[in-house]
């Protein structure tokens, strides 16, 4: 490999590792916003009649200013039934030009400003909700900044509360994400207090408590075959097939299918949301599972069957993720053209032997 490849090599999967780090942060404070909402470290449980959905599809009135009788699908809502709830969505990277922002922030937002319909559980409009926007720590200012602009020049106004509320991870003794509050009001006001004094939240537990996987936008690719190969596959080996690659010195082999995969994924998520959230059944996508299932066989680690399984060749990595990263990275790269031989001019033979 030549220097110049490695170093775009180098460079391609520094940007699929950001790619990666920028959608776990997006799950982490999608899953720690929905726990500062509905948890009761008392009772360590959900308060009762909680509502959670990760990208559920909800129906906007026929007065929408935005989007009349349609469907919507916020990356998250949260809520208690019969009582409030909030519409959120998380805002990990926005362009660098507020110019851009009209439809992230002004015009997604605003369709979300209504009477909607389609909350979990319920199925119909609760007595009120709040919008909430949140966004990594380093872009709060620009965004409230440019929010306050507009609101106070009458270009854009809300019916409903809305709320401004800044994520960051920091590393202590401990990693951990925090949630503030930095603008507007939720509509809960022990909720919108305690974010207000910024709650901090052990990323551990969150990712215990949760299984912080995906969240309603398809993964990374390396990412989302990471999780397959860490997560998934080894819990589908047996103890005798484990015994039997040790004796004979081998990697075992799992046949799986791209529905299994899914819907065990799923599960997992469901399980960790109270019985109204537990609309998350779709995620993650059996595309998604699919598209990974096909890189790892193109990457060397198993194959396609003619029934449409994949049978898999499992062995342990280090670090699966940097590898599928860097695998990826250089199947994208254009290949290294070999240098043309130059052709050797040949000598000509005499039509006549000088010694006839």
């Amino acid at each position: 490999m030549t220097e110049e490849r490695q170093a775009k090599l180098d460079q391609l999967a520094k940007a699929k590792h950001i790619e990666i780090d920028n959608y776990q942060s997006t799950v982490q404070a999608i899953f720690a916003f929905a726990h500062a909402a509905l948890w009761d470290p008392n009772t360590d449980d959900f308060v009762p009649d909680s509502l959670v959905a990760i990208g559920p599809k909800l129906k906007t009135s026929k007065e929408n200013a935005v989007c009349p009788s349609n469907a919507v699908t916020p990356d998250i809502v949260v809520g208690i039934g019969g009582k409030w709830g909030s519409v959120a969505e998380v805002k990990r990277t926005i362009p660098r030009n507020p110019d851009h922002w009209g439809d992230d922030l002004q015009k997604q937002m605003r369709k979300y400003d209504d009477s909607l319909s389609g909350w979990p559980q319920t199925q119909q409009p609760l007595p009120s909700h709040c919008l909430t926007v949140l966004v990594h720590h380093t872009r709060k200012v620009d965004v409230v900044d440019y929010l306050s602009e507009h609101i106070e020049a009458g270009d854009l106004q809300f019916e409903r509360d809305f709320a401004v509320v800044a994520f960051q991870r920091a590393r202590d003794l401990e990693e951990q994400i925090s949630l503030e509050r930095c603008y507007g009001r939720l509509t809960d006001p022990e909720l919108d207090e305690e974010l207000r004094r910024v709650l901090t939240i052990k990323l551990d537990y969150l990712i215990t408590r949760y299984q912080l996987h995906f969240y309603d936008s398809p993964p990374p690719l390396p990412y989302m075959m990471a999780v397959i190969w860490n997560e998934v596959l080894p819990s589908l080996i047996t103890v005798a097939q484990y015994k039997e690659s040790r004796e004979k010195k081998r990697s075992p082999h799992v046949v799986v299918t791209d529905d299994a995969i899914a819907r065990d994924l799923q599960s997992r998520l469901t399980r960790c949301l109270p019985p109204a959230g537990q609309n998350c059944r779709t995620i993650p996508r059996k595309q998604w599972v699919r598209d990974a299932l096909e890189e790892l066989v193109r990457q060397g680690h198993g194959k396609k069957t003619e029934s449409g399984s994949y049978d898999i060749e499992y062995r342990s990595f280090t670090d699966a993720q940097g590898r599928f990263v860097r695998k990826l990275a250089d199947s994208q790269l254009p290949r290294d053209r070999k240098p043309r031989k130059t052709a050797q001019p040949q000598k000509q033979m005499a039509l006549f032997d000088p010694d006839m």
